[in-house]
């Protein structure tokens, strides 16, 4: 049984390992981690990984948020999102979704940074009708 046990620490230390590896997924080079050191100061990166669209995700926590940045194959940034809990959404964006749609309930919310400009993604519900709608930090409907 002695014989034993350094045989299991040593598998599982490297079991732990490997698992590590295939949860960080794709590489993230040194110009993107600098990109988001320099943009979100004090983060730290937890994974990254392709999407379907073809542009990689960063994953890391800056502001006690989980945030995920997306970026191109030229590393260039495209919009970095978080989630944002619908009691903590400006006043102005609330009245703003109250005045154009008085019978839906705002059911998640994401906040969006962009190169375009800031604003809020906001899924909205109505009994079984579902939609989505992007407004500017200070209550403007950008979209629909």
């Amino acid at each position: 049984m002695k014989k034993l046990i350094p045989f299991l620490f040593v598998a599982l230390a490297a079991f732990i390992a490997c698992d590590d590896d295939d949860d960080k997924g794709a590489f993230i080079n040194d110009t993107i981690k600098s990109y988001i050191e320099t943009k979100y100061s004090g983060s730290v990166l937890r994974k990254a990984e392709y999407e379907k669209s073809g542009l990689l995700e960063v994953e890391f926590i800056h502001d006690s948020l989980i945030k995920d940045a997306y970026f191109k194959s030229d590393n260039s940034w495209v919009y970095t999102e978080w989630d944002v809990r619908t009691a903590s959404l400006p006043q102005v964006v609330t009245d703003a979704v109250k005045k154009a749609y008085p019978d839906y309930v705002i059911d998640s919310a994401d906040y969006i940074e962009s190169p375009d400009g800031d604003y809020y993604k906001l899924e909205l519900e109505k009994g079984n009708i579902e939609k989505i709608l992007f407004v500017s930090p200070d209550g403007e409907i950008v979209d629909e």
